[in-house]
């Protein structure tokens, strides 16, 4: 779907027999290229988790120690849930609550990290 909203977005000129200088190409297919690489992004983003690692995945792979994780905290942000990952080391990851089964995720990623529920949650 949004590839075809971005097909009808560079064809709209044509399909209008109006004429663009360069200029208005140029602006027209950056737009494009930006719906498709986002579009491209949220096709590929995956999470997996195992009894060893936490995967996040578009483009590249990031791969967490799941016994590295000290807190899941579900905390409110920007009008949002989401789900804040500290370790060990004191990296912190967030994920959205967007996430299709985010209540699941957090509890199976608390159970493999073998944490408590927060009592203020």
């Amino acid at each position: 779907m949004v590839l075809a909203v971005a097909g009808l977005f560079l064809l709209n000129p044509l399909m209008l027999r109006q004429s663009m200088r360069i200029g208005g190409w140029s602006v027209v297919l950056c737009a494009v290229l930006c719906i498709v690489f986002v579009s491209i992004y949220f096709y590929r983003y995956s999470i997996e988790i195992d009894d060893e690692y936490l995967s996040e995945s578009a483009f590249s792979v990031k791969r967490y120690r799941v016994s590295e994780i000290t807190e899941v905290n579900v905390e409110i942000g920007r009008g949002a849930r989401f789900a804040g990952v500290k370790f060990q080391n004191g990296e912190k990851v967030g994920f959205s609550s967007s996430l299709v089964g985010f209540d699941e995720f957090v509890a199976l990623l608390r159970q493999k990290a073998k944490l408590a529920k927060p009592a203020w949650e």
